[in-house]
């Protein structure tokens, strides 16, 4: 087993926000506190209706 919590384990973080993320000044940031960043994904989450069944 690696130290990363088991064989395989991933470690990821998410981030919700109104507004896009700057990519680089992100990688940047994170760099600097001697972490590496992987892959970042973007995906447009779109806000529903908590209980759409209840509209008339």
């Amino acid at each position: 087993m690696d130290e990363n919590h088991g064989i395989g384990a991933r470690r990821q973080a998410v981030i919700l926000s109104q507004e896009p993320l700057d990519e680089k000044a992100f990688r940047a940031v994170i760099d600097a506190t001697g972490y590496a960043t992987g892959d970042i994904q973007t995906k447009i989450c779109e806000k529903k209706e908590p209980f759409p069944f209840l509209k008339k």
